[in-house]
Order: C-alpha cells, then sequence, then structure tokens
C-alpha cells in the first residue's frame, strides 16, 4: 500500500499539491496540475466519480470530513482501488484548505457493499 499526503486545494492561494506516490498511484506525469477537478477524471464512471463529487462537494461547503473507497481509472488505463480521507479546513466560515491522504488499498471490497461507497 502506498499512501501519501496530499492537499487538494488551498482556497486562499488558488493552489494545489500532490505528492509523488499520489502522481504514481494515478500513473501521472509531473507536468499535470494538481487540483480536485482533475482528480475527478480519474475516478470510474458512474457510482465512484458521483461519491466523490458530492463528498468533495460536502466536504467544501459543509466541512464534513470523509474516508471512502472508490474505484479509479489510471492515466494508462489501469483499474485501482483508492481509499481517501479528507478533511476541509475553516476560516471565519469559509473553506480555506482541503487535505487528507490519498490511499491506494491492495485488497479491493466489494462496490456493492454500502459500508464502503457512502461516507457516514
Amino acid at each position: 500500500m502506498r499512501t501519501k499526503y496530499i492537499i487538494l486545494k488551498n482556497y486562499i492561494r488558488n493552489t494545489g499539491y500532490w505528492s509523488n506516490a499520489t502522481r504514481e498511484i494515478l500513473e501521472i506525469d509531473d507536468n499535470i496540475q494538481p487540483g480536485a477537478d482533475i482528480l475527478f477524471q480519474y475516478y470510474k464512471e458512474g457510482k465512484n466519480r458521483a461519491l466523490m463529487k458530492t463528498t468533495i462537494f460536502e466536504a467544501i461547503n459543509l466541512g464534513k470530513s470523509f474516508d471512502v473507497q472508490a474505484e479509479i481509472v489510471t492515466a494508462k488505463g489501469n483499474l485501482k482501488r483508492v481509499r481517501v480521507i479528507g478533511y476541509s479546513e475553516f476560516k471565519n466560515g469559509k473553506c480555506e484548505k482541503l487535505f487528507g491522504l490519498f490511499q491506494e488499498i491492495s485488497i479491493p471490497l466489494p462496490l456493492s457493499s454500502k459500508k464502503y461507497l457512502f461516507p457516514a
């Protein structure tokens, strides 16, 4: 398993950061600029992408932290299962940062399990 701390987005500076391990999991080059919008394209279409869009929206707008598992399709077309843990940092009622862990997990869990598809 590879795990790496990443800052998905700094909303004040409008910057982002992906670690080398994150880039390795996604199988992308260093020239691709990080950001949540770009990251969505790697989540498998359907339930997985919808889950992550909803999860990130709730983190940014409602301050909800999350711990979810989903499938991604890497830049090279490989299917992988990842665990994403995230937290939002608010100041004066506004989301300033969204950060967390992006982890490739070695034992895939069934997508049909709501326990792993939807955050509590």
